[in-house]
């Protein structure tokens, strides 16, 4: 429980009141008997920030239990009407329901953790959802992020992929919903510290292999939220002189250019090179 309790004033404070319209009832198999809520953007949104404790808790530990049950596009949300039935309890759960049940419209105002099997409240993790103004609205925003990817140590052998004359970088675009640009990048700080703190793991060589954040580039407002329909979560437009081609502006801004023709050598070439950095445990040695 500690993991969940040690930033979830954080977590809390991105939350969102407002109403709920409860339309019809759902089952869990033939125990837990709910009212399903119709989906809407506030249930969304803090499900999201939910979902985002739970992932960023999860880094360095075991996910908690029925953790799929909680992930995007598969969290059904409910209010529990009745516990521990059988089949024939919930038939007639279901009768009783039926007969009242109508449009219920329900505010939320607070957030809760608590412990399941035996179901616990704590009261000391119990928060008021503050009301929000327009301008305090937390805003979708990315963050650019250039990391070092370290090797070290002596290799247990070698073979044709072998290298030790090449440094590996990685380009993250991370996104946040957050007060303001320095709040984002303050939120990228503070996960790219938890992604750094993870255990360093070995590559097939038997090295170690770490990462170090170099540069948390920029940071790019999103004015919608992405979607399929505005799948947008980066841009950054940069101008260089008319005289330098397309070709060379790939190969300084990227280290190469490959024509489509030689892009499967190329994708070849860059397999191999990541064994360098690649997990031993998800890969064979060659």
């Amino acid at each position: 429980m500690a993991k969940y309790t040690s930033d979830f004033d954080d977590y809390a404070s991105e939350l969102i009141n407002g109403k709920v319209n409860f339309a019809s009832i759902g089952q869990f198999g033939t125990k837990v008997l709910y009212l399903a809520p119709i989906m809407n953007d506030i249930l969304l949104q803090n499900h999201d920030v939910v979902s985002r404790m739970i992932d960023n808790a999860s880094i360095t530990d075991e996910a908690p239990q029925n953790y799929d049950y909680y992930q995007k596009n598969q969290w059904q949300p409910h209010c529990t009407l009745a516990v521990n039935l059988d089949e024939k309890t919930m038939i007639t759960a279901i009768k009783s329901v039926i007969k009242t049940v109508s449009l219920i419209t329900a505010k939320i105002k607070t957030v809760a953790l608590v412990e399941c099997e035996p179901y616990l409240e704590l009261p000391e993790y119990t928060k008021t959802i503050k009301v929000r103004k327009e301008k305090n609205h937390y805003l979708p925003f990315s963050v650019k992020v250039v990391s070092k990817i370290i090797v070290e140590g002596k290799p247990d052998f070698k073979d044709k992929n072998y290298v030790d004359d090449t440094n590996y970088y990685e380009e993250q675009v991370l996104m946040f919903y957050a007060k303001s640009f320095d709040d984002a990048y303050h939120k990228a700080e503070k996960y790219m510290n938890k992604q750094v703190s993870f255990p360093s793991h070995k590559n097939i060589y038997g090295q170690t292999v770490r990462t170090d954040v170099l540069e948390y580039v920029n940071c790019y407002h999103m004015f919608e939220s992405p979607s399929n329909e505005e799948p947008e979560i980066y841009s950054n437009i940069y101008s260089v002189s008319k005289n330098i081609t397309d070709e060379d502006v790939l190969i300084n801004r990227y280290d190469y250019y490959v024509k489509d023709e030689d892009q499967v050598i190329h994708d070849e070439w860059e397999k191999s090179k990541r064994k360098m950095i690649l997990n031993a445990e998800f890969q064979k040695k060659r």
